[in-house]
């Protein structure tokens, strides 16, 4: 019994401690420096707009956010959009920037048969 606990300590010795562990880097996706938005490009208003976990608010119709820096971490942040309109939650998968990504947007296209659309595009 003791060499089992031996072996899963330097398990996670090695796991947790390792200097050559890029775990930091696998979490948060590599994108420290993007910035992301959302435009809501429907006719919907949308009340408590979520992405990655982060409250962007509430976007009427043709409302843009303002930039904010995507602070992503795999481990505890959900990779979805979140809202709501007419009293339903809706949501949605997203697609993670790259890492060499500043700027991005995500637009909500429209809201058709209980499905939210959403784009995505690199901003220049």
């Amino acid at each position: 019994m003791g060499f089992i606990r031996i072996c899963g300590f330097c398990l996670f010795l090695f796991v947790f401690q390792n200097p050559f562990s890029d775990f930091e880097n696998v979490t948060t996706q590599g994108c420290k420096n993007t910035r992301i938005r959302v435009i809501n490009n429907s006719e919907h208003s949308f009340i408590r707009v979520t992405l990655f976990s982060m409250y962007f608010g509430d976007l009427m119709p043709k409302d843009t956010s303002e930039y904010r820096k995507l602070n992503y971490d795999s481990l505890k942040d959900d990779p979805l959009i979140y809202c709501v309109t007419n009293e339903k939650n809706y949501g949605r998968y997203l697609d993670i920037p790259g890492k060499d990504v500043r700027r991005f947007t995500y637009v909500i296209d429209s809201l058709r048969n209980q499905i939210v659309y959403v784009s995505s595009q690199v901003d220049e």
